[in-house]
């Protein structure tokens, strides 16, 4: 390791050297194969930090490859270029690219492993998520790693284990993202618990899955999402009956609306389908006629990873 370290600071000298005396404005391009071969990871870090600062002195353009997510954690996304082999045996070069999403292949996934974390609720706030990021196209070239952690106190206390016990690799975001029915509780419960006063919260576009149908199918009639899950899901036993039977029964009582979605599902698991198909329609309705909220939910993951 030392040895190789010594010929790269040797070429890197007399490369400084000649481009002092002989300077004719042309660029000058260092490639470094393998950079990390033998070398302690502190040594690593501290040789990153060198070449940083000898290409901007010097105006080099210094390219190495590396299988070393420590040392990609130094580097920018827009200064990461992932190549692919595709099945054409074309070449795809992906950038900017984030360092877990550049080593995927590499290593073992322990939950921690990624770019940035979202921790929610449940895993029906992950599943919007999920959408939200694909629709607004904020997933490229980056590793997400949803976890939902149940209850949204347990997910503001997850994050500040998280991060208190340094958790996750270095260069990895945290988000916390909550329903949107308690956002008048979190700024109580963290100025009660003082330790969680570093914690930044976001809020999904709705209360939370079950009670945005309770509210919009039958608290409210929301015409439109009504009509479009009895004309595209609820095609054996229409949506008004299912919603007369859950009328009938001790309603008042599902304030979370979890009853209300329990009918919901087995009506549909009766034709084949399950629960995604009725999260499918829903979330794309929320996408269309919620756009305020998704926004700004967007806004504040686009923000997350760019820090």
């Amino acid at each position: 390791g030392e040895n190789l370290l010594l010929s790269i600071l040797s070429s890197l000298e007399a490369l400084h050297d000649r481009r002092t005396k002989h300077n004719d404005g042309r660029p000058c391009i260092v490639f470094l194969d393998e950079i990390e071969l033998a070398l302690h990871s502190s040594a690593l870090r501290r040789l990153v930090l060198f070449l940083k600062e000898i290409a901007s002195s010097d105006d080099l353009s210094i390219f190495f490859s590396t299988h070393s997510i420590e040392l990609l954690r130094e580097i920018k996304a827009q200064n990461i270029y992932y190549l692919s082999n595709l099945y054409n045996d074309s070449i795809m070069v992906t950038n900017p690219c984030y360092p877990a999403y550049a080593t995927r292949n590499l290593y073992g996934d322990d939950g921690y492993g990624n770019d940035l974390v979202i921790l929610v609720e449940d895993d029906l706030a992950k599943i919007i998520i999920e959408k939200i990021l694909l629709s607004k196209n904020i997933a490229q070239s980056i590793r997400i790693k949803i976890l939902p952690t149940g209850g949204w106190t347990n997910t503001i206390s997850m994050a500040y284990d998280v991060t208190t016990s340094n958790l996750l690799q270095k260069g990895t975001r945290l988000a916390v993202v909550l329903d949107q029915d308690i956002e008048d509780k979190v700024p109580e419960f963290i100025s009660s618990h003082k330790q969680f006063s570093g914690i930044k919260v976001d809020y999904l576009p709705i209360a939370s899955l079950e009670k945005y149908l309770r509210s919009n199918l039958f608290l409210q009639i929301n015409e439109k999402l009504f009509n479009t899950l009895d004309t595209y899901l609820f095609q054996k036993r229409p949506l008004q009956e299912v919603l007369s039977s859950y009328g009938r029964a001790d309603h008042e009582n599902d304030t979370d609306g979890k009853k209300l979605f329990g009918l919901l599902l087995n009506e549909v698991r009766s034709m084949r389908r399950d629960r995604d198909d009725i999260v499918d329609l829903v979330v794309r309705f929320i996408l269309d006629n919620e756009a305020d909220s998704v926004n700004k939910l967007a806004e504040y993951l686009r923000q997350k990873i760019s820090e």
